[in-house]
């Protein structure tokens, strides 16, 4: 891999209230959108709820240019004497890969959502830029205003609505609706069993019935 194609980065915050962590990667993931779609090279992203950005197909010029182009991972650390837990908080993007050059056929590259021609090499550092400062505009609002962030969290997230897979830990899997985002950022579904919550899992967009 060329330098340049992707940017994997790593900040640490002072964690949210404990009963906000769940919030954590999904604020990320807002500031990622965010980020895409107000850049010099705006494409249109969505969210697949807990921890991916997405391409969606209207956006590509052919279904092979639709998938993944970020993923996020967040782990809250120890508290130490003199200060509260910190989160530390990775993300991942494709910048400017080719369609020949990603990974797997699920993955998406900002390159092969814009049609192909390479972009800049500025570019990595203008969008870090731009994602660090929605990152934290957004951790702020989630301090603050709490109900707001899940409003423009549901205006993001491509998984409500859907029918979905949850492969959940240890194994089991949840398939139903995704009705919901509860206040602490759990995903809600509604099966043949009545409604359910997940705090963790990964979800599979099922194909409309």
């Amino acid at each position: 891999m060329s330098p340049g194609q992707t940017l994997a980065v790593s900040c640490a915050t002072p964690a949210p209230a404990s009963n906000l962590w769940g919030w954590v990667p999904l604020v990320t993931g807002m500031a990622v959108v965010r980020s895409l779609r107000e850049s010099k090279y705006p494409i249109v992203a969505t969210l697949k709820w807990p921890n991916d950005v997405l391409v969606p197909e209207e956006a590509g010029a052919n279904p092979r240019n639709t998938g993944k182009i970020a993923g996020i991972l967040a782990q809250v650390g120890p508290e130490s004497a003199d200060r509260g837990p910190l989160v530390v908080i990775g993300t991942g993007l494709n910048i400017n890969q080719s369609n020949a050059e990603l990974p797997v056929e699920t993955a998406t590259s900002w390159r092969v959502a814009r049609g192909g021609e390479k972009l800049p090499a500025t570019l990595a550092q203008d969008w870090l830029t731009a994602y660090l400062q929605e990152l934290d505009r957004g951790l702020t609002q989630l301090e603050h205003d709490p109900a707001g962030v899940a409003l423009d969290y549901a205006s993001m997230c491509h998984t409500l609505g859907q029918d979905v897979r949850v492969h959940l830990p240890g194994g089991d899997e949840a398939i139903g609706t995704a009705i919901d985002i509860d206040a602490s950022g759990a995903l809600v579904i509604e099966g043949r069993e009545g409604r359910s919550v997940h705090h963790a899992g990964d979800v599979v967009h099922l194909r409309p019935r």
